[in-house]
């Protein structure tokens, strides 16, 4: 699995209050890879304020470190999401590189929080 999605916290999402109710976010959709567009459907109202889905993408392995792309998905921060009259688009505005060990990597791949919800 080379690109996920997964929850992460945004400093600049903190700072603008994001995710809130309508707002529009970006992820990678399970086995397919396909790039999904949602809506906000839930009030976080200030519980999960910064914590956003994030699309994380492997680039390459080396040894014992992967080497990763981590961009937010929130509409307004790392993505530019539109609709028009096919539905919707987007554009990957920013993505941060990063590394993490192996281990990390099959942790986070691992992980999925059925407990998070916007």
């Amino acid at each position: 699995m080379n690109t996920i999605s997964r929850t992460a916290f945004c400093q600049r999402c903190a700072n603008a209050h994001r995710p809130e109710y309508w707002d529009l976010y970006l992820v990678c959709g399970g086995s397919s890879g396909d790039y999904l567009v949602n809506q906000c459907e839930s009030n976080v109202s200030g519980r999960h304020i910064g914590f956003t889905p994030h699309i994380f993408r492997l680039e390459r392995k080396r040894k014992d470190y992967v080497f990763i792309t981590k961009t937010c998905g929130m509409h307004g921060c790392d993505v530019s999401i539109w609709k028009d009259d096919e539905g919707f688009g987007f554009r990957i505005e920013h993505q941060e590189k990063e590394s993490m060990s192996i281990e990390d990597w099959n942790a986070l791949v691992d992980f999925k929080d059925e407990t998070y919800f916007i």
